[in-house]
């Protein structure tokens, strides 16, 4: 088993390697830029629709969405344990209502009941202890946690489960590819699972999913989809049509959930 320490210089060495809002957001072809963005866009609605005046962006990376509220005069902190991403956030994004942390996802550093509003953002399936993660943001949130993570089209066969992620091979896939890796597997169902039992008194308030079915299999299928604006703009159609209707908002190759603390 990889310790702690190892998992540490791990994300420190791919936080050296780039930056992630670029690779994530501005990068790839036309399809992935569109289907990375959504995924940013629904978050930010979200976020737009509730009244809160602090926040924190667990895994913020450069911090896009730690600061998405600043403007507003919103108080918000984010935290990551790669220093280099932290010190790009802070160069890019320094405000006198924003503040950089490094500390770690399942153990954070902050009294109960502090913010308004939790972010987990394609962070859950990248850490050894999911569960322990939303235990911490529940603790420390006061209102609202929003997840967003990655529920691949094959985790339906396995609709419900959540899949461990295999961390004796973190090292070999980091070689190869800095930015993928062995993840956990979530299914959409699975994660509104993960989130009511990490926490007793939870109300699942909205899930929102991009249909894998219906968009991302096909421009997988057929390649050149995914540089064609007519296709891309059907997709974006056929998304917001369904993102959210029962059964088809849990076929979400990313599933993004906003729940309230009870209590």
């Amino acid at each position: 088993m990889i310790s702690d320490e190892e998992i540490r210089k791990f994300y420190e060495l791919q936080g050296m390697y780039g930056d992630h809002v670029k690779q994530m957001y501005a990068s790839g072809d036309l399809f992935t830029r569109y289907w990375q963005n959504m995924r940013r866009i629904i978050v930010e609605r979200l976020i737009e629709e509730l009244e809160v005046d602090s926040l924190l962006d667990v895994g913020c990376a450069e911090g896009l969405y730690t600061v998405f509220l600043a403007c507003k005069r919103v108080y918000s902190v984010g935290i990551d344990i790669s220093l280099p991403k932290l010190i790009r956030a802070k160069k890019r994004y320094g405000r006198w209502n924003v503040l950089f942390i490094q500390a770690d996802a399942e153990n954070l550093p902050f009294s109960d009941n502090l913010f308004d509003l939790v972010l987990l953002i394609d962070v859950l399936r990248l850490l050894r202890n999911p569960e322990r993660a939303l235990k911490e943001a529940f603790r420390v949130s006061r209102k609202y946690v929003i997840v967003q993570s990655g529920t691949p089209l094959r985790t339906l066969r396995n609709f419900g489960r959540v899949m461990p992620r295999d961390y004796s091979s973190i090292k070999r896939d980091f070689r190869t590819d800095p930015f993928g890796g062995a993840f956990w597997l979530f299914s959409s169902l699975g994660l509104i699972r993960l989130i009511r039992a990490s926490t007793p008194n939870v109300r699942i308030l909205r899930v929102i999913g991009i249909p894998s079915i219906l968009t991302a299999l096909p421009f997988n299928i057929v390649g050149y989809l995914r540089k064609s604006v007519t296709a891309v703009k059907i997709a974006m159609i056929i998304d917001h049509l369904v993102m959210e209707r029962r059964v088809l908002n849990l076929m979400g190759s990313f599933t993004t959930i906003l729940a309230e603390k009870e209590g």
